[in-house]
């Protein structure tokens, strides 16, 4: 079983991320193996998956390692590039291409997968790409959003 991750950044939970990812595990058949698919963000749920499929993999459950899809942000833009000329430089004055996460989401797709979780915060628009592209493959999509902490709780 493939399971693509789309990720706000600013995910805050990881232990829903290990849950959601446990639950796929436990639901394998046998002989069945679990691939975590992820952009490979240090942040957010990408990490949170990276992690706990790192975990799996170590303790022998029938997890393989996670595969990692960084986007090629120093590429050069793409003949059909939409922000073709228009590069710009991140904060450590590289010049990248706009889109390159957009590219890089879709290959994903096109990769394959049985499942997409989307780990979404309300109000963070970056996911909503990789979702819409899964859907569109015909690949189930499951959505979640932060959990409310009980009144008192801190972080």
């Amino acid at each position: 079983m493939r399971v693509l991750i789309a990720s706000s950044r600013d995910w805050p939970q990881p232990a829903r991320v290990h849950d959601a990812l446990q639950e796929c595990a436990n639901a394998l058949q046998p002989g069945q193996r679990l691939t975590v698919v992820h952009g490979h963000s240090r942040k957010g749920a990408d990490a949170s998956a990276d992690t706990w499929a790192w975990w799996a993999h170590r303790f022998h459950l029938p997890v393989d390692k996670p595969e990692r899809w960084p986007a090629a942000w120093s590429a050069p833009c793409r003949s059909t590039c939409p922000a073709r000329p228009h590069r710009r430089d991140d904060p450590r004055g590289h010049t990248v291409c706009p889109m390159a996460g957009y590219y890089r989401n879709e290959e994903m797709v096109a990769a394959g997968a049985d499942l997409c979780m989307a780990f979404m915060v309300p109000g963070d628009r970056a996911p909503e790409q990789l979702v819409r592209v899964a859907r569109a493959a015909g690949i189930d999509v499951i959505e979640f959003t932060p959990l409310a902490e009980p009144d008192g709780a801190s972080r």
